[in-house]
Order: C-alpha cells, then sequence, then structure tokens
C-alpha cells in the first residue's frame, strides 16, 4: 500500500510459476460523511489501519480508478489469487 495526497493505492503481490511476480493494484480514497479526507495508513499484520482525522457518521472506501494488473511481458500460463472482502456490501 502507498499513500498519495487523499488517495491510497491498494497494491498486492502475485506470485507466478517459476519465481516470476506480478501485482495487482486498485487506488482508492477514504470518505468521511461523503468528503474526502487525508488520512494515516498503516500495514498491520492483521491488514491496514486507517486513522481518520476526525469522527463522523459514515466512513466509505471508494474505488477511485480500475483495478489493474502487471504481469512480466514474457509471462504466458494461469494466474491465481485471492481477495477477500469483508463487512456489509450494500445491494
Amino acid at each position: 500500500m502507498s499513500r498519495a495526497g487523499e488517495s491510497l493505492l491498494l497494491q498486492q503481490a502475485i506470485v507466478l510459476p517459476e519465481g516470476q511476480q506480478g501485482y495487482w493494484q486498485l487506488p482508492v480514497q477514504v470518505q468521511v460523511n461523503g468528503q474526502g479526507v487525508k488520512v494515516t495508513a498503516e500495514e498491520t499484520s492483521l491488514g491496514v489501519r486507517l486513522t481518520l482525522p476526525a469522527a463522523g457518521d459514515t466512513v466509505s472506501v471508494v474505488p477511485t480508478g480500475a483495478a489493474k494488473l502487471f504481469l512480466p511481458a514474457a509471462y504466458r500460463g494461469d494466474i491465481a489469487m485471492t481477495l477477500r472482502i469483508t463487512g456489509d456490501v450494500p445491494e
């Protein structure tokens, strides 16, 4: 994960066969009560901890761009990765 202004860039490595590596990225923005805020982000053994500048009634993590997958140009083969999303998902 990296930070750039009010956006966070979530990133996860993908281990490919024969020791090759790739990764995917998703840019997101944290919003409190519908307004984008700057947050402090820290990776922990349990995930990512976001420290907000102020309390709010609602906190949202909103994608700000497309998810991107980066692989070596010469890679040919299958890709397998697990994404885990927890919490309530609106219908």
